[in-house]
């Protein structure tokens, strides 16, 4: 468990290794992050579980009042498994 005193988001990998810690070797990384995990961590995933904790945002969009977006839009639409966006794709379907 690496826990920091000044908070920092987890961008890359080298917040892991520096500390000498290898997170491609890892079967669990667990990261207090909203978004920008993604970019340094999301091509070692094979699944996400996101949890939605007290502060300024959610993750469970359900809790959300969205107004004047045209739907469907992914994540607040189900869509079928191969039609969803993939990560790098953008979020609007057309």
């Amino acid at each position: 468990m690496v826990l920091v005193s000044a908070h920092m988001e987890p961008f890359d990998l080298a917040c892991f290794q520096s500390l000498d810690i290898d997170p491609a070797s890892k079967k669990y990384l667990i990261l207090k992050s909203r978004v920008h995990w993604r970019a340094g961590f999301g091509n070692l995933t094979t699944q996400v579980f996101e949890c939605d904790g007290v502060g300024l945002a959610t993750s469970d969009y359900t809790k959300l009042r969205f107004v004047n977006v045209r739907r469907p839009v992914y994540p607040l639409d189900d869509f079928p498994a191969d039609d969803a966006p993939t990560s790098g794709q953008r979020s609007v379907r057309i």
